[in-house]
């Protein structure tokens, strides 16, 4: 895991400016620093920069910005892909040849081979830089999910990208106004959607998708080379429970298989819950030796999960470690919070995240998680409640309007808010009103100006009739909320967190899954508790939801 900085464009007014603004990242990688810059015949130049933090091929031989041998193309690439080795064996009987043995030179060769196509044939989490002498190109890409950030930002003939906002903040690139449309979208859900950032003239790639900047015209190409919406759309499959929990087991030890490889001591965060108690039981299942895990608790009893992971711990005799957090801790925190964080962002577990990625540090350099099985198999308690928005929906209209009045006329907010989603024109903003803050300003937008969110939305709305809410947040909460988190609260300490859930072959895998055999009578994630039923007994991890 790395962080990434590129620029092309006039020379800098002073001549450090690039490697001060790299200095910005340097918390994502420590272990090494590079820049690379080569001028244009108009004059501009191109900066490239890397800061590393090294997970496999701990030698120079991983060293970037990566530079071909075969076609001059340059990469600086932040992340990893899982199937690299896959991918070697496939290029070296197309005639390339490797000198190391870090997927960073496979991911260049990719490229050489097939152009920016190369990355539909990647499984794992990435951004990466290209510059493509050849065709002068500057490409940008993101995974198919969005677990790794990248900004960029144009003008005229100029471009620059990061992994984090500081850094072009740095550069001095960016202009220092926000934008007052985004707004009443963060006060609304505590976080940016989408492409969207709080600075006027800095966009994020979206998820899956590349942009093409070219360097002889200035014109960008924004290409979509993969869509959960259009998983999310597929043909339900016809599989009996046995035949689906053989299914996703087999496709969910590959995905943990697959990101245990590593160079330096790999462990997992556990909470006890059904997620993460499945990622840790599957670990164990492949690793050779005890999986260290790692845990927080909380002194309020109501909020203290590490119990339940102890439990889960002990019986599948890991290498367990847990840290209870002080008010002092968390002040601390806090402060650290605002410092990594570059972008506003009103999610409260970043603070716990945090700590958390603290406390494993010391013990290894590589976490796995399990965001994402919520989104996946309808987790949220709200799934349920936006169920019964939608029949009351559908009712008859005096019997609404009664209702309504009747929620509308008792002092609770919490009845207001039913109020507001009972009364909603369409279900994407019956859902905007379960999750929003304060949604009025958002809904009253002019279309022209519509957040990304409800863009979203209500783009989801009109494909799906079914898991309509877990593929908004899917598309929006996954990305923008809780995997920013998990980045930020992770790289700050240099600690790089892979999510096997999210292999995007599981991805596409569950959104075909009926929604009879995701939740019913009341209970939800039924594949994740069925399949966790194989390796931890049910009462161990049975309890009700809690937050982080």
């Amino acid at each position: 895991m790395c962080g990434i900085l590129g620029y092309i464009g006039p020379p800098p007014a002073e001549s450090g400016a690039f490697a001060s603004a790299l200095e910005r990242l340097r918390h994502r990688g420590p272990d090494h620093q590079k820049v690379w810059t080569s001028a244009l015949c108009d004059g501009r130049q191109v900066f490239l920069g890397h800061t590393r933090l090294s997970i496999l091929d701990l030698t120079p031989s991983g060293y970037q910005p990566m530079i071909s041998r075969r076609t001059g193309v340059v990469i600086t690439y932040n992340g990893e892909v899982y199937n690299f080795d896959e991918l070697r064996e496939d290029l070296q009987q197309r005639g390339h040849q490797f000198r190391s043995d870090c997927d960073t030179e496979v991911v260049l060769a990719a490229y050489d081979e097939w152009g920016p196509d190369c990355l539909e044939r990647f499984n794992g989490m990435f951004a990466l830089g290209v510059y493509d002498p050849r065709h002068a190109r500057i490409l940008l890409a993101r995974d198919r999910i969005g677990i790794k950030p990248l900004f960029y930002c144009r003008s005229g003939s100029s471009l620059a990208f990061s992994s984090e906002l500081s850094a072009l903040l740095e550069l001095n690139v960016v202009p220092r106004k926000t934008d007052p449309d985004l707004i009443a979208e963060f006060l609304t859900f505590g976080y940016y959607t989408r492409d969207a950032s709080p600075l006027i003239g800095c966009l994020q790639v979206l998820p899956g998708h590349c942009v093409d900047f070219c360097l002889d015209t200035g014109r960008m190409t924004v290409r979509r080379y993969w869509s959960a919406l259009e998983c999310c759309r597929q043909d339900k499959l016809e599989l009996d429970d046995d035949e689906l929990q053989d299914s996703l087991e087999t496709l969910l030890l590959d995905s943990v298989r697959k990101r245990m490889v590593s160079d330096v001591p790999v462990g997992t965060f556990l909470s006890g819950g059904i997620d993460s108690s499945l990622v840790t039981a599957l670990m164990a299942r492949v690793s050779t030796q005890p999986v260290k895990t790692f845990s927080i608790g909380f002194q309020d009893r109501a909020w203290d999960e590490a119990p339940f992971a102890r439990r889960i711990a002990d019986y599948l005799n890991t290498d367990h470690y847990e840290f209870y957090v002080t008010s002092g801790d968390v002040q601390q925190a806090l402060l650290d919070v605002t410092s990594h964080y570059d972008l506003p962002f009103g999610d409260t577990s970043a603070v716990p995240t945090t700590l958390l990625s603290r406390l494993a540090r010391p013990h290894v350099t590589v976490a796995l998680s399990g965001d994402g099985g919520d989104e996946l198999y309808s987790g949220y308690q709200r799934y349920r409640r936006f169920d019964l928005i939608r029949r009351f929906r559908s009712c008859p209209s005096p019997f609404r309007l009664a209702a309504m009045a009747l929620l509308r006329s008792l002092p609770s907010g919490r009845t207001h808010r039913w109020h507001d989603m009972l009364r909603a024109g369409n279900d994407a903003d019956a859902y905007a009103h379960m999750v929003g803050t304060n949604v009025a300003a958002l809904l009253t937008v002019p279309c022209k100006q519509l957040s990304s969110w409800r863009r979203t939305a209500l783009s989801v709305s009109d494909a799906l009739k079914d898991n309509l809410p877990d593929t908004i947040d899917l598309l929006t909460f996954l990305p923008d909320d809780l995997l920013v988190k998990v980045d930020r609260a992770s790289m700050s300490v240099a600690l790089e967190v892979r999510v096997p859930l999210l292999d995007h072959r599981v991805v596409e895998f569950s959104a075909r899954i009926p929604m009879r055999q995701r939740r019913r009578r009341g209970e939800s994630k039924i594949p994740l508790r069925s399949l966790l039923t194989r390796y931890v007994p049910r009462e161990l991890w049975t309890r009700p939801k809690a937050g982080f």
